[in-house]
């Protein structure tokens, strides 16, 4: 009987970004000789990686030299062993198969393109050349314009979906809309701490003064503010809170896939960080980044104070009615029970709700669950959320706490795990 292997397992893309020389262990195959296929090459080259071979099915280019390599029929592939497959094709349907179908080559693993452009991006991108800081500017003005549509949006729609980050709130945005209901989905309107700036820009600050005088957004003058909040009444707004730990990490991932943090993260590297190291001192870097939300968004969009009003922790959600303004406020570890709430709140029966945005799913998910399996935070980081914590308090019970406690407890750095009983 033949042993399935699935493509799944066999990714090592987590430890590729912790050591780049793990590349050398087996023979190197980029499946596609397209432009992503050349791509690849090009940025394993850079790598000093100079031994690979291309694969791809069109029969017209195997045995036809590209770029030091050779192409191979896949049946040549399928005769080899021990193989590290890049599988450089841009429809994701069509990767995923082909990893699927190559898995069941004898002892191949896979590096994902998007593993290998991060790779690139940390080790060999120079961010302080002039062609380097034209795309930070450009990129950094298309963040605003993607800003700019997403409030226009808002302004006009008669439902927000307006929340910190990486609660859920893509399933409900997507599952309003397959239903009719117009609704914008945003996370700011204010840009009170803009993480997104820093994180472009890195630690030097470059253009900083520059940048601050052109983003409209940082000055909040009174007009653009009492534009914004007359626009807000009668409004419903949906809104989400989520244990803070997961969200700290599945911000970090948001931003690395939107190439967000990736000047953050080469010069932590080039600093002698681990990968792991980085993503971890970034998590306490926007630790209450979640909570502060309420207060720096949504309470200055529409002046309510979530904390000031009683939270159903059990039922995992409240409405809160002010100033012309409806809030539903929902826990998300609860949102699967709130179709029915859901529907009452926007006045549509057929409303289902239709999961959406899962990062396991996610080009970087192979990384995102190494991570979380090797993850190594402070105890104080830690402590803060599950000791006591007021905003906690808030929204989770004991035992809620207490689950979420247990679960990451396991990733305090092990030289503060003996102590931890003591803290906590």
């Amino acid at each position: 009987m033949i042993e399935v292997h699935k493509a799944e397992n066999r990714f090592i893309d987590y430890k590729a970004l912790e050591n780049v020389g793990c590349l050398e262990e087996k023979e190197i195959i980029i499946y596609g000789a397209g432009e992503y296929g050349k791509r690849a090459a090009e940025m394993l080259q850079q790598l000093g990686f100079s031994q690979y071979n291309f694969c791809d099915k069109d029969i017209f280019k195997q045995g036809m030299n590209l770029m030091n390599g050779k192409i191979l029929s896949i049946a040549e592939v399928e005769n080899k062993k021990d193989l590290l497959i890049i599988v450089a094709i841009k429809n994701e349907n069509v990767r995923k198969e082909v990893e699927q179908n190559l898995a069941y080559t004898d002892g191949a693993n896979f590096l994902s393109f998007f593993a290998l452009k991060m790779i690139w991006k940390f080790i060999v991108k120079d961010y302080d050349t002039v062609e380097s800081r034209i795309e930070m500017v450009s990129f950094w003005y298309e963040h605003l314009k993607s800003r700019g549509d997403i409030i226009r949006d808002a302004c006009k729609y008669p439902v927000l979906v307006y929340q910190g980050q990486k609660v859920g709130s893509v399933t409900v945005s997507k599952s309003l809309w397959n239903v009719g209901i117009k609704n914008a989905h945003l996370h700011h309107f204010f840009f009170k701490n803009d993480m997104a700036r820093e994180l472009i820009f890195g630690k030097k600050g470059e253009y900083k003064k520059y940048i601050e005088s052109s983003n409209i957004f940082q000055f909040q003058n009174s007009e653009y503010v009492k534009c914004i909040k007359e626009k807000m009444k009668h409004k419903k707004i949906i809104t989400l809170v989520r244990d803070p730990i997961a969200v700290d990490l599945a911000i970090i991932f948001q931003w690395m896939e939107r190439g967000n943090c990736d000047r953050y993260f080469a010069e932590e590297l080039k600093a002698g960080k681990t990968f792991l190291q980085s993503v971890s001192e970034l998590m306490v870097k926007i630790q209450d980044h979640l909570f502060h939300w309420f207060d720096e968004e949504l309470k200055e969009l529409c002046g309510i104070d979530v904390f000031h009003y009683p939270f159903d922790k059990e039922k995992g959600y409240a409405i809160i009615s002010e100033n012309m303004v409806e809030v539903l406020l929902i826990k998300a570890e609860k949102l699967s029970d709130m179709t029915e709430v859901i529907r009452r709140f926007v006045n549509n029966n057929q409303f289902e709700l239709i999961n959406a945005n899962v990062g396991d799913e996610k080009e970087y998910g192979h990384i995102y669950r190494e991570i979380k399996k090797k993850l190594e935070l402070p105890v104080t980081y830690v402590k803060h959320y599950y000791n006591n914590n007021p905003y906690m308090n808030h929204f989770y019970s004991e035992e809620e706490q207490e689950v979420f406690l247990r679960k990451w407890k396991r990733c305090i750095r092990k030289d503060e795990r003996e102590n931890y009983g003591e803290v906590l």
